[in-house]
């Protein structure tokens, strides 16, 4: 009688972090913010991007197969999210005015990556990115700068990982999107709970002076992204971004997977003896 109460709990327990729909903990007390519960992803805010050529035939303005360009951004995180909705009990995250109900707090993200054009058509490129690193920074003092190339990565990094695979492409007028997928390397048990795995992020581009531009007049005033120097006599590119990235839960290894299974098996068992 009570191992057959005690299989099903036991199962049920095992497989529900794998079957659920994954939320956690944010506490940013740390940094002057509030705890945020539950939440699953983030905002992007504004940011820039930088590309720089590293190899190939082509050039900006005619790219072919195979070119290679390495690339820095840096943005700010404008809105913790929960099943794609902004949470409002935030703290005034990223208030440059200072405090307006609660304490501000900043949270930025910044990184690199190299990425490798496969495709050009008449309407655009199609790239891969190959590689990358991106982290997560919190801090008390609200401070990144565009304009200075300043305040993004001297906060305490609580998110850190490796891009693994992602895909995107830019047109001919000015606009692209990429989307990718990240592999947690490090986080900061102190705020998130339980561990992040990963994240998978959707981010639009537009280029400097695209038609419509709207949010990107800020990059008339950038002259260098993350200490790199924006050169466009030399065939660098400027663009501007902006998304949303999803967290995921650590993935249950295969054992466990398993063990479930034969806890299935001997649930059957179970009642098969019972009756």
């Amino acid at each position: 009688m009570k191992v057959s109460i005690a299989i099903p709990i036991t199962l049920a327990s095992v497989l529900a972090a794998g079957t659920a729909n994954a939320s956690w903990v944010a506490n940013y007390t740390a940094f002057g913010g509030p705890t945020v519960s539950p939440m699953d992803g983030y905002g992007i805010g504004t940011g820039d991007v930088l590309l720089k050529k590293s190899s190939g035939s082509g050039t900006p303005a005619s790219p072919q197969v195979n070119d290679i360009y390495n690339g820095i951004f840096q943005t700010y995180i404008s809105n913790n999210l929960y099943q794609g909705s902004p949470i409002t009990s935030q703290g005034n995250l990223n208030d440059f005015s200072g405090p307006t109900g609660g304490t501000p707090y900043e949270l930025t993200l910044a990184g690199n990556f190299t990425e490798k054009v496969t495709g050009t058509s008449g309407s655009g490129v199609n790239f891969d990115l190959t590689s990358g690193t991106a982290s997560i920074y919190a801090s008390s003092n609200v401070n990144y700068s565009f304009k200075t190339d300043t305040g993004f990565t001297d906060g305490t990094p609580i998110l850190q990982g490796k891009i693994i695979s992602g895909t995107g492409s830019f047109g001919s007028f000015g606009f692209g999107v990429t989307s990718l997928t990240l592999k947690v390397t490090n986080y900061d048990s102190g705020v998130y709970s339980p561990a992040v795995g990963g994240a998978n992020a959707v981010i639009t581009l537009q280029g400097k002076g695209a038609p419509g531009a709207g949010y990107t007049g800020f990059l008339d005033s950038v002259t260098s992204v993350g200490s790199t120097p924006y050169q466009p006599s030399n065939g660098d590119v400027l663009l501007s971004s902006a998304g949303n990235m999803a967290l995921t839960p650590v993935p249950l290894p295969a054992a466990i997977w398993l063990f479930g299974s034969g806890l299935v098996g001997l649930v059957g068992i179970s009642r098969r003896r019972r009756r």
